[in-house]
């Protein structure tokens, strides 16, 4: 037993034997901590700066010698060891310390080989390891004015939280290759409470449940899993998962040796068995119905029987409104996903793609790409960069309610000549009369004809309305009301959205009274009015049968509901329409409403349209109605402005999410009444902030830059008085500043330059100086990306001025980050250390975890340059972190690209290609191109150093093609050095001398450009000269912007024929 023992999980103690130790100050058992923890010699003014960093040096030492005395006193002098300016914890001292114990046990416990290699004593060991661990590193310790001591804390809490996750990981696996289930489980789920949202740790679960037994439990566990993951990410479960819980649903889970996995001390349960050797489950987002399939099973049979048929790639299921074309669309895929002959033709996936919403053909596309969660980018016609994505695809799009666009036809067209392994499966109410089109008449649903009463339940109709029904009325008897209910059933010919809507009346009338109302109404079914759209007027009948229904409380109320897009809260819907909750309740009850489990209300499209066509018949209340609407999701917006940028950011991102519909419906209403009613101008305005920071965080750039272009272009047409004339041009201003950096991250940079510029000249005329900081800040970070580091600098100087005159942190904080960013392509480590320490510091002060990401990842790589490889790492994977809990793709990609070239830098060379392939990814999901040739150029290099030439040429000619394209100088000089390392190493000096003099006189050159040109040039002047090639330097006046042009075509010429030796 050590003479005394310091316990750093949980609340710090030192005991000396049963004794608790008191030092009696708190910063005295900080301070020892901190040096039994570290292990190594801490100069004196560094404690006292760490301890006391708001006292001067003096007062700071003095309280130091106080704090000593202290810890000496009460433990003796031989504790510490004293050196003249130095200090340390004396490395004979008989001191136990939990976590030293607790990391040496994992250290040497963890295996190196099969898990179930383990054996018992290291077992033990391992798990008592994680008995260790009873609570987090010091919990609920801190030091209110000692922000540095706060962060060793955290980041040693941190290490300590990783550790146990990989032991108590093991240690489920040990168990299970044992076959020990109660043991593995309790070890699983404090594996998963460590981060609810690791899938790993769920899958886990799953299979230990279902391995024992726990089918139920299993099944739970995917559940809670896909509700956390939604929840607090917005994504689905991967599809390990999807497909593991596939399996478990289906009693064909494998857990490994699942063959001796039993449940000690139970009914021994059959072995789970392991997945036949199938290909991988398609990706697929069909919609899941809320309410059970019924009947039509030849109809499904005879749908996935024509998509089986080779010739068949273009199937339309054509019928009347409410026929049920989307329900029989869906369990005809659903269908084809459960059949293992189908897998082939949909191996890339299955998607379902809602039309309904579309305005115009023009919305087919993006509609298309939504689905397939494409991120369409550039200049580049979005149909064309459809068509591209799909050329290699072996996959089923289900388009559903395509009637109103068939002036779009012709794409499905296209897309079948230029997608061989595509096939379409269409809904509308109207053939689309094209040559490749298969048709297929969606029928009624079968229904009892007039002399029928015996067996009607055999009938598809029916029961579909029986089962509605049963929903509707407690106690409900087909038997009793046969003979109404097969008149109902033929009232409405079978059709299912009638159906279901007839039953519903049930609350209120008799099946008698269902049916008569439906006598008296029938024949507006077949009405053809010009004035009524024509996907109205098969339901009309249905539609304007429940609004009679309704109390004019309700009439109104349905109307007003109209004005909301994809759901609403109730909070909402009381502030923009004053509905009461009884009327709302009663909307519920009469199925005109859908009330989710997370409390929103949904209205099907089709009714809400209906009930907008009554709500414009009172053109005043429409009006009054919509201005309420887009003011009240203003206003939500501005409340969440500043908590964006802070602590609550990730619960801003969800709501606003959750919102974004009402958001563009709202922000469309302000800008198309901004010549009506000029004073919008302030409502717009409320938009512009929030709206921005949530397409940015999201790295939703492509839907960014079109709001924002959109929103330029109607306010600068738009006739402002005088009196707001100046207000209108602020806003303008804005608004093209934020267009222009949504312009930079899709690779038009020059755009994006030119509309910055814009937007700080008018800003500055106008006297704006606090709105200018935006544009001043992004502006100097397009500036530094385009090389012109003194002018980028400048701008974030002026900017810099601004905010710290106004006491704005936030902006301070951006601009300090990217004066870091260009000091560190200048090569000025110690400023970029200087300016991102600080940033990062007001960034953790006023909460805003996503500006951290910036200043982690350069702080990473100036580590990395350095050689502390430990460092970098950290600060990598905690900028990743937060960026993964953000759901900020942009901000993965590039944690995963420094990740990858530390990896490359300690020689760990299948780690950085795994990390690069990674990256690159994320960044082609975004069309971030310039991060996508920054990777190119990194798998270049690396394929190079492995000596793979050929692929590391295709990778440096993607590079230097996108680069050519985006005519971003850094990246196109980039690319060339590295074609140029290439062409040394194969003794190409010919191809590569030109290269290396341009970059070498180039005006934007960066530092590590310049170093490594100056390098590969010493290099290759220790090599013969090739075919008397000279080593000489051109004139600097020959490497400008126009040289580099011609020279990075002329090399794109050149890796295009394959030559590189």
């Amino acid at each position: 037993m050590s003479a005394l023992e310091l316990r750093l999980f949980g609340s710090p103690q030192l005991m000396r034997g049963e004794q608790i130790v008191e030092l009696n100050l708190r910063k005295a058992l900080a301070l020892f901590a901190y040096l039994a923890v570290s292990r190594q010699p801490h100069s004196r003014d560094q404690l006292a700066t760490l301890f006391w960093p708001e006292d001067g040096q003096r007062d700071a030492r003095a309280n130091l010698r106080r704090t000593l005395y202290r810890i000496t006193e009460a433990l003796g002098k031989e504790i510490l060891t004293f050196g003249t300016e130095t200090l340390e914890l004396n490395p004979n001292a008989d001191l136990w310390i939990d976590i030293e114990v607790y990391q040496q046990l994992v250290a040497t416990t963890l295996p190196a080989g099969p898990i179930d290699e383990i054996d018992d004593a290291a077992l033990l060991r391992l798990a008592q390891a994680v008995e260790l661990y009873t609570d987090d590193f010091m919990a609920g310790f801190t030091l209110a004015d000692c922000p540095d001591f706060d962060n060793w804390q955290f980041f040693q809490r941190d290490a300590l939280r990783r550790l146990l996750a990989r032991a108590v990981e093991q240690l489920a696996l040990a168990h299970l290759a044992r076959g020990q289930l109660s043991e593995a489980i309790p070890c699983a789920r404090r594996w998963l409470a460590l981060d609810p949202l690791h899938e790993p740790a769920h899958r886990l679960l799953m299979q230990l449940y279902a391995a024992s037994g726990q089918q139920a439990a299993a099944r739970r566990q995917y559940e809670e899993c896909k509700r956390l993951l939604a929840e607090e990410l917005d994504m689905a479960p991967a599809e390990e998962t999807t497909s593991l819980f596939e399996a478990i649903r289906t009693r064909s889970a494998g857990v490994g040796k699942s063959q001796t996995v039993t449940a000690p001390q139970q009914t021994p349960q059959p072995p789970v068995p392991a997945p036949a050797p199938t290909q991988p489950e398609p990706p697929q987002n069909l919609p899941i119905p809320a309410t059970p399939f019924v009947g039509r099973a030849e109809e499904v049979a005879a749908i996935v029987g024509r998509l089986h048929n080779p010739t068949c790639r273009l199937l339309t299921l054509v019928g009347p409104g409410g026929i049920g074309k989307s329900r029989l669309a869906i369990a005809a895929a659903q269908a084809l996903l459960e059949e293992e002959a189908a897998k082939e033709v949909i191996r890339d996936g299955l998607f379902f793609v809602a039309l309904t919403p579309a305005a115009s053909p023009n919305d087919i596309v993006p509609a298309i790409g939504q689905a397939l969660g494409i991120q369409f980018s550039g200049d580049t016609r979005l149909r064309h960069q459809l068509l591209a994505y799909l050329m290699q695809k072996q996959l089923i799009l289900v388009l559903d309610g395509f009637e109103h666009l068939l002036d779009g036809a012709e794409l499905l067209s296209e897309i079948l000549l230029s997608a061989a392994g595509v096939k379409l499966l269409v809904t509308s109410r109207e053939a689309l009369d094209l040559q490749e089109e298969w048709f297929y008449a969606v029928p009624e649903m079968p229904f009892p004809d007039e002399e029928t009463v015996e067996g009607i339940e055999q009938y598809d109709a029916v029961r579909l309305f029986e089962q509605c029904a049963l929903r509707s009325l407690v106690g409900f008897s087909l038997a009793s009301d046969a003979v109404h209910v097969a008149r109902i059933c033929r009232l409405v010919q079978g059709m299912p959205l009638a159906l279901e809507l007839a039953a519903s009346w049930l609350k209120v009338l008799t099946t008698e009274g269902v049916a008569d109302e439906l006598a008296s109404g029938l024949d507006i079914l077949t009405a053809r009015h010009r004035n009524i759209p024509e996907r109205h007027q098969s339901l009309r009948v249905v539609f304007d049968t429940s609004w009679q229904l309704l109390t004019e409380p309700e009439r109104r109320a349905f109307a007003a509901l109209s004005v909301f897009r994809g759901g609403f809260t109730y909070q909402a819907a009381q502030r923009v329409t004053e509905i009461a909750l009884p009327v709302l309740s009663a909307l519920v009850n009469k199925s005109l409403l859908r009330r989710e489990a997370d409390g929103r209300y949904l209205i099907h499209e089709l009714l809400r349209q209906y009930a907008a066509q009554k709500l414009a018949e009172i053109p005043a209340e429409e009006a009054m109605l919509s201005d309420r609407h887009c003011h009240f999701y203003g206003a939500f917006l501005q409340a969440r402005q500043s908590e964006l940028k802070g602590e609550r950011q990730l619960e801003a991102l969800r709501e606003i999410g959750g919102e974004i519909e009402n958001i563009r419906a709202g922000w469309q209403r302000a800008l198309a009444r901004l010549n009506s009613d000029p004073d919008k101008i302030n409502i717009i305005d409320s938009y512009v902030e929030a709206l921005f920071h949530f397409f940015d965080t999201r790295s939703q750039f492509r839907g960014g830059e079109e709001i924002f272009r959109h929103a330029a272009a109607q306010v600068a047409d738009a006739q402002a008085p005088a009196a707001v004339s100046m207000r209108k041009r602020t806003i303008l201003a804005k608004v093209l500043g934020r267009q222009g950096w949504f312009l930079f991250h899709l690779g038009q940079h020059n755009r994006a330059q030119t509309l910055l510029n814009q937007s700080v000249e008018l800003l500055l005329s106008l006297g704006a100086r606090a709105e200018a900081v935006f544009s001043l800040n992004y502006l100097g970070a397009v500036l530094r990306h385009l090389g012109d580091y003194e002018a980028a600098q400048r701008y974030i100087n002026e900017s810099l001025a601004i905010c710290r005159a106004n006491g704005d942190r936030f902006g301070v904080s951006v601009a300090l980050n990217i004066l870091g960013q260009i000091a560190y392509l200048q090569g000025d480590f110690a400023d970029v250390q200087r300016f991102c320490q600080e940033s990062l510091a007001l960034k953790r002060m006023i909460g805003d975890r996503w500006g951290t990401v910036f200043s982690l990842n350069y702080l990473g790589r100036v580590a990395r340059r350095q050689g502390e490889y430990v460092e970098a790492r950290r600060l990598f994977e905690e900028s990743m972190a937060i960026s993964r809990s953000l759901g900020d793709r942009r901000g993965v990609a590039a944690s995963l690209n420094n990740l990858g070239k530390l990896a490359e830098s300690q020689q760990d060379f299948a780690a950085a290609a795994e990390s690069y392939h990674q990256s690159i990814a994320f960044y082609q999901e975004i069309h971030n191109l310039s991060g996508v040739t920054t990777v190119h150029t990194n798998l270049g290099d690396l394929a190079r150093r492995q000596g793979n030439y050929d692929e590391a040429r295709r990778q440096l000619q993607s590079a230097l093609a996108i680069a050519q394209d985006l005519h971003s100088t850094r990246h196109r000089l980039d690319a060339l050095l590295s074609i140029a390392a290439l062409w040394r190493e194969i003794g190409d000096t010919e191809g590569a001398l030109p290269i290396l003099h341009l970059v070498l006189h180039h005006p934007a050159k960066t530092r590590t450009q310049q170093e490594r040109a100056q390098r590969l040039l010493a290099e290759l002047s220790t090599q013969p000269a090739n075919n008397g090639v000279t080593l000489t330097t051109p004139a600097a006046g020959l490497a400008g912007d126009q040289e580099l042009e011609r020279l990075a075509a002329q090399t794109l010429v050149r890796l295009s024929s394959g030559l590189i030796s």
